[in-house]
């Protein structure tokens, strides 16, 4: 059973690059997440959901991934508009391109 916060967000991880190293990549929108580690569903979302939401996301075990290296779950967390990362994700680790090789086909969970 996981208890925390974090290793909620840590099953999450593990089972999202599960999934995609079975060839069925699934990435999901900032709501499933903060469901599935919160164990709530905010009424109305605001930023503060989702910088909350970010903050366990970034303090996931770093895992390695595909030719994306090391990553935590904010990889997995996408605009339910957009299905991408938001654009302060992007930096050294990866590029926006490199993210749309490796994960740019996955299904969006929420």
């Amino acid at each position: 059973m996981h208890n925390t916060e974090l290793e909620r967000a840590t099953c999450l991880l593990k089972g999202l690059i599960a999934k995609a190293m079975e060839g069925n990549a699934s990435v999901c929108t900032y709501a499933f997440a903060y469901k599935f580690i919160f164990l709530e569903k905010p009424e109305k979302w605001s930023q503060a959901y989702n910088n909350k939401l970010l903050n366990i996301a970034t303090k996931t075990p770093t895992m390695k991934f595909a030719k994306l290296g090391q990553v935590h779950l904010d990889t997995f967390i996408v605009g339910k508009e957009t299905a991408v990362p938001g654009e302060g994700h992007w930096g050294p680790r990866y590029s926006k391109q490199d993210w749309l090789d490796v994960l740019g086909a996955a299904k969006v969970l929420g």
